[in-house]
């Protein structure tokens, strides 16, 4: 059993060798490239040796991307089936290839199966797929088969890059083209030169109306075309760009180039613009290009926009302003718009490039107003002056009633108050000073002298106002005071406008206070009221001790009184003797000024200015001396008594020469 197992299996190992071995056959699709445009021949191998395998006939299945790629009939010259003829074969079908064969000879050997042709359709890369099954198939089938599939990859071809690519320029305006991709140098040309010629470096110019494109060729001659139109036409339209200052009217032209040699007979154009930064007012002719057509009309009803029209029997010609634009500008400090053509057509077929402008809003500028601020008396005048704008400036105050102000700037004070001076120019420009307070009147403490070795000093308060000023029929206030030189103050009023007023009187420290009120009121230059200055002994020859008015009230406000303050000077002693009790009493009147209780040992009396002057000399006859007050100019005098001793006093002549 043993020995018959063995010869069996050796048998079969014998029939094994002897039987012939299973062959798959190769087909391989070949790797392609083109470029698009180009027809290429795409062949199918045959790896294996098809000798002794008995194929009688085959099919052939290929997908590929009928996108990129466009089939053409195979070739078949030269293949290993060529001794069958022709096959039979399927292209109809975008994206797939089927060939058919067959013959009554054996296919022998390897090679080429098919050619496949295809027109390169588009860039890319597409692949050629075997379509298996029983679609790729020799002898019916039965046969394994090893497939490879293959592909086609597409460049573009050659082509040109144009910089711009188109544009619209006018007659005799240039647009520079450029080239990129190719091979330097470059030769260029126009589709049509008489519309627009190019130069040797890509210059385009306008020549007439038309559209071109732009034609390159480089060094190794690849000739390209750019894609997109030059149009040439006949004018420009500009609206230069313009600033202008807020809440101000502004004329903007809309200028054209010359139109001599289009015989422009009519046409329209609108022009665009923000309608919150310029408000259209109205379109005017005068001075530009159709102010002598008749017939014209403008629309500015439109929002943000400006429709001009114009139909005449008369040629437009010349060059410039085409018309004019005032808008109003709107009345913040800042801010712009774009103002363009936004359509233009003349003649209903000649167009025109339009050249846009920017507006731009001017904040105005503030005017300067000097002098800043000022005190003036009732009928007192201030020059005013305005810097910063263009005249002529227009003045006014905040109060009329206060004063008045001249088309100069001549300011005319009328009434106690205040107010502020303010000035306009044409523009709109505004500017105004400080506050310019206004007196009725003055109201002032007197300057005196008085000896070292003296005790007290009467210290005269002066008015000085219109006489038609309302009457003063009260007065309140204080006076302060330095309590290391003076001792103390009282009212003393004899020989005072007041002195049948009712007056009180309170010290505390350095403050003196007071008040007064009488039943007739009292105006013009007077001396109101008269103070009684207690010094305190020891102080220095030439001090002067200041004292000034504080809270002081006139009719409880009005009129309005300027303030002014006073002094005491400490004077030489006048070595008048102890017992001497009686003082120079000075009483002022609106004619003339009284000097009572000279000392009997006085012989002259000078007087002399504040600059130190002697204007005036007279002999002293009793006790008793009147100056009138019409013989000297107005001003503070320094009064020089000399006898035996020397005296010295200051008085104040309000009214003089």
């Amino acid at each position: 059993m043993k020995v018959h197992k063995y010869y069996l299996y050796t048998i079969l190992l014998w029939l094994a060798f002897l039987m012939p071995a299973r062959a798959d056959i190769g087909l391989r699709i070949a790797t392609e490239t083109g470029m698009v445009g180009d027809i290429v021949s795409v062949p199918v191998y045959v790896d294996t040796s098809l000798t002794s395998l008995n194929i009688l006939s085959y099919q052939v299945s290929i997908d590929y991307n009928a996108s990129l790629l466009e089939a053409l009939e195979p070739t078949y010259e030269g293949t290993v089936s060529a001794s069958w003829g022709n096959p039979v074969s399927n292209i109809a079908n975008a994206g797939r290839i089927t060939i058919s064969h067959a013959g009554v000879l054996p296919l022998t050997g390897t090679g080429v199966l098919a050619y496949l042709q295809f027109r390169l359709k588009a860039q890319g890369t597409v692949y050629l797929n075997f379509v298996t099954g029983n679609q790729t198939i020799f002898n019916e089938g039965g046969i394994p088969l090893y497939l490879t599939n293959g592909r086609v990859t597409i460049s573009p071809q050659p082509y040109l890059s144009f910089s711009p690519n188109g544009g619209l320029i006018a007659i005799g305006e240039t647009l520079q083209y450029y080239v990129s991709r190719g091979t330097a140098p470059y030769t260029w040309s126009t589709t049509d030169l008489s519309v627009a010629s190019i130069s040797s470096t890509g210059l385009v110019t306008g020549v007439s109306p038309g559209k071109v494109k732009v034609i390159a060729t480089d060094n190794t001659g690849i000739k390209d075309t750019a894609d997109y139109w030059v149009e040439v036409v006949p004018f420009t339209l500009r609206i230069r760009d313009t600033s202008y200052y807020q809440n101000n009217y502004v004329t903007i032209p809309v200028n054209i180039s010359r139109l001599d040699d289009f015989d422009v007979m009519g046409g329209e154009v609108r022009v665009g613009f923000n309608e919150s930064i310029l408000k259209a007012e109205e379109v005017i002719y005068a001075g530009s290009l159709l102010e002598i057509i008749g017939n014209k009309t403008a629309n500015l009803s439109l929002n943000g926009a400006v429709t001009v029209s114009f139909a005449s029997s008369m040629k437009v010609r010349g060059s410039g302003p085409l018309f004019f634009i005032r808008f109003k500008v709107d009345d913040r400090s800042s801010g712009g718009t774009w103002v363009d053509i936004q359509h233009a057509m003349f003649n209903e077929a000649l167009k025109a490039k339009s050249y846009r402008g920017y507006f731009n809003i001017l904040g105005l500028p503030n005017l300067t107003v000097r002098p800043t601020n000022g005190q003036l008396l009732v009928g007192e005048t201030l020059d005013f002056n305005a810097s910063g704008g263009i005249e002529p400036y227009q003045w006014s105050v905040s109060n009329p009633v206060i004063a008045s102000i001249d088309e100069n700037g001549l300011l005319l004070a009328e009434k106690g108050g205040q107010v502020v001076v303010m000035v306009t120019d044409p523009r709109g420009s505004k500017g105004q000073s400080g506050i310019i307070n206004i007196y009725d009147g003055t109201i002032q403490l007197g300057d005196v002298i008085i000896p070292a070795d003296g005790t007290s000093v009467q210290l005269p308060v002066y008015l000085s106002s219109d006489i038609s000023m309302l009457p003063v029929i009260s007065l309140s206030g204080g006076i302060t005071f330095n309590a290391n030189n003076i001792e103390s103050i009282d009212i003393n009023n004899a020989g005072t406008s007041t002195q049948s007023w009712s007056y009180s009187a309170n010290q505390v420290d350095n403050h003196f206070q007071f008040a007064g009120a009488g039943v007739s009121g009292v105006s013009g230059d007077i001396t109101m009221m008269g103070l009684e200055v207690f010094i305190k002994q020891g102080l220095n020859v030439g001090l002067v001790i200041p004292l000034n008015f504080s809270d002081l009230i006139v009719n409880e406000g009005y009129p309005r009184l300027l303030v002014e303050a006073g002094s005491v000077e400490i004077g030489e002693p006048t070595a008048i003797d102890d017992n001497f009790k009686d003082e120079i009493r000075v009483i002022y009147s609106p004619t003339f000024v009284k000097l009572e209780n000279i000392p009997e040992d006085s012989r002259w009396l000078s007087l002399y200015s504040i600059t130190g002057e002697q204007v005036f000399k007279t002999k002293i006859e009793g006790k008793t001396l009147t100056l009138l007050r019409s013989q000297f100019v107005k001003g503070i005098y320094l009064i020089e008594i000399t006898g035996n001793n020397k005296l010295y006093l200051k008085i104040k002549l309000w009214s003089g020469k």
